[in-house]
């Protein structure tokens, strides 16, 4: 597997490749599941270029199998992300994926704002075949990745974060859409109290990420059938994922127009 060097991150880059052998199981079980027979086509210099990351990072203990399936799912997922939006440009030139090189304990995945990286957990998995941890929470991050990227930008606001600003947009218009955007659900008491146990959960931050990832899973599911084996939609059933309040207020299509903007 080739690496991709960062300059300017801290980063571990993975060894795997010099103890754990390549599969021919693996090659027979992503054939026989999704129809792949040209592993080694999976590129992630070429997803790197294609969808304008700035790089991937893989941790010293992620085997090889784990990195060609990652590859695999994660493609999906940004080119899920790039039909919505219009254009590849999802990274910006900045932003780096990592899987299982710079984990949080009991995070499924985490966004790092001061290294724009988003990292997805491994989990403690032996075999392929099991669900990677932390592989279909990437678009949950991406919210992140653009809430901050766009307060970040805005010069207008005092804030890294539009979606802090729902109860009083203000800035430039992409800030202002993110922070309208989010209204209908902070205003929601039911949907409110239902998450006031938490102060992490209540936070307008984690809301927005939640209501990006939901509608842009939402959307998917009921657009693009093809895409629903690189989705995770096991979160429908806990109440703090707005689901129903999505489909309310078309706050679907005011997530993809987010992203088009972005």
């Amino acid at each position: 597997m080739k690496h991709i060097k960062i300059v300017d991150t801290i980063a571990t880059f993975g060894n795997a490749e010099k103890y754990i052998s390549y599969e021919a199981k693996f090659e027979q079980f992503m054939n026989r599941e999704f129809g792949l027979t040209r592993i080694k086509e999976l590129d992630p210099l070429a997803i790197v270029k294609k969808y304008n990351l700035k790089g991937i990072v893989f941790g010293n203990y992620v085997s090889q199998e784990e990195r060609y399936f990652f590859l695999f799912k994660i493609e999906k997922q940004l080119s899920l992300l790039a039909s919505l939006k219009g254009s590849n440009n999802l990274g910006k030139g900045i932003l780096i994926i990592a899987f299982g090189s710079q984990g949080m304990a009991k995070a499924n995945a985490h966004y790092n704002p001061s290294k724009q990286l988003i990292n997805l957990n491994r989990g403690r998995k032996s075999r392929y075949t099991d669900i990677l941890k932390g592989e279909s929470s990437f678009i949950h991050e991406y919210g992140h990745f653009i809430d901050f990227t766009t307060g970040t930008n805005d010069k207008t606001v005092n804030v890294h974060f539009p979606s802090k600003l729902a109860l009083e947009p203000s800035g430039n218009k992409k800030s202002v859409y993110i922070a309208k955007t989010l209204q209908p659900i902070i205003k929601d008491i039911e949907y409110m109290n239902g998450i006031k146990h938490s102060h992490y959960l209540s936070l307008n931050i984690e809301i927005f990420a939640r209501l990006f990832e939901a509608a842009i899973t939402h959307h998917a599911y009921n657009s693009n059938h093809r895409l629903r084996n690189y989705l995770d939609r096991s979160y429908t059933e806990e109440h703090y994922y707005p689901e129903m309040k999505i489909i309310q207020h078309n706050l679907d299509k005011r997530c993809i127009q987010i992203l088009k903007n972005f």
